[in-house]
């Protein structure tokens, strides 16, 4: 009587070989894109808001 739902013989090697490739080539994909858009250092200058970077609060009119 065979079994429902059960893999007798088959291997999942090669399955999981490719989602471990696709992982790898996903992380070396970021890092690529990350290193060319600047990279993740944090700067003192940086700021990507219009008012993000001020001494003090905008000043009353």
């Amino acid at each position: 009587m065979a079994r429902s739902g059960t893999t007798a013989g088959k291997s999942n090697t090669g399955v999981i070989l490719a989602a471990v490739l696709g992982v790898v080539v996903y992380a070396v994909g970021t890092y690529v894109a990350v290193g060319a858009a600047g990279g993740t250092k944090i700067e003192p200058s940086y700021s990507n808001t219009p008012n993000g970077v001020t001494v003090g609060p905008p000043g009353f009119k």
